[in-house]
């Protein structure tokens, strides 16, 4: 018997993903500058985009739905002048359920 993949299993992932911009070498403050990350980001079609104080949560049904949030964000802080951008992103690829963030949300307010 034929082993399917995981595409074949699930043919439409749903991917969260976790994005963190930390621009350095502006100041302190830099909202300013995750504004205009955020906004680019934003117009990329086909995610979700939930933002946080600390980060914000992607869900994209392709991976390169995630890259294109990625690269949206940095372009827009490169071209607001920053020089040196941190960047941390946590991906969740998961073929098995179409678990989203607001059922991941849910599920842990649900266990407290």
């Amino acid at each position: 018997m034929k082993q399917k993949t995981l595409l074949q299993n699930n043919p439409n992932p749903l991917i969260t993903a976790d994005l963190s911009f930390i621009p350095l070498g502006v100041g302190t403050s830099v909202g300013t500058y995750i504004q205009k990350a955020y906004d680019a980001m934003s117009r990329v079609k086909g995610i979700t985009l939930i933002p946080s104080g600390m980060s914000t949560s992607i869900e994209a049904s392709d991976m390169n739905a995630v890259f294109d949030v990625v690269k949206a964000g940095r372009e827009a802080l490169v071209s607001a002048g920053v020089q040196r951008i941190y960047m941390v992103l946590k991906i969740d690829d998961r073929y098995d359920k179409p678990h989203g963030l607001e059922y991941k949300k849910k599920r842990m307010i649900s266990k407290t």
